[in-house]
């Protein structure tokens, strides 16, 4: 019983907690910078984010149907345990790329692609993340 009880507890408290991922603007430029490993949005999120426009399901702002040519900044905010908790990306006009963007940075931060470099006792860090398609 002792046994089945610390597996439970072990199993517990092995599992990652949720990073919440929202969208806000404003002026992130004094936030210090993340640490990044260079990996970046996959093609097939790329894909999803084209689809959303060349479909008229979102209209982005400097983006076509024949081309996507984008920076998104984004915040990741840092627990005292040094596990991420908050993702923030900046609004792009479209809830559903946002969302696709926002997935996906969750899973490269969660990789550690994205590191805290310790200097802001607050945790929120910021980077950028950029891609293209056509």
């Amino acid at each position: 019983m002792k046994a089945l009880i610390a597996a439970a507890l072990l199993i517990g408290s092995s599992q990652a907690q949720a990073v919440t991922v929202e969208s806000a603007s404003g002026d992130w430029s004094s936030i210090p910078l993340l640490k990044s490993r260079g990996e970046t949005l996959t093609l097939n999120v790329v894909e999803r984010i084209y689809k959303l426009v060349e479909s008229g399901t979102c209209s982005i702002e400097g983006q076509s149907k024949h081309k996507l040519d984008m920076t998104v900044p984004f915040l990741v905010h840092y627990a005292k345990n040094g596990a991420a908790d908050r993702i923030v990306i900046a609004k792009i006009g479209c809830a559903e790329a946002e969302s696709v963007i926002g997935g996906a940075l969750s899973v490269l931060v969660d990789r550690g692609q994205y590191r805290a470099t310790g200097e802001n006792q607050t945790g929120w860090y910021r980077s950028q993340v950029s891609f293209s398609y056509s």
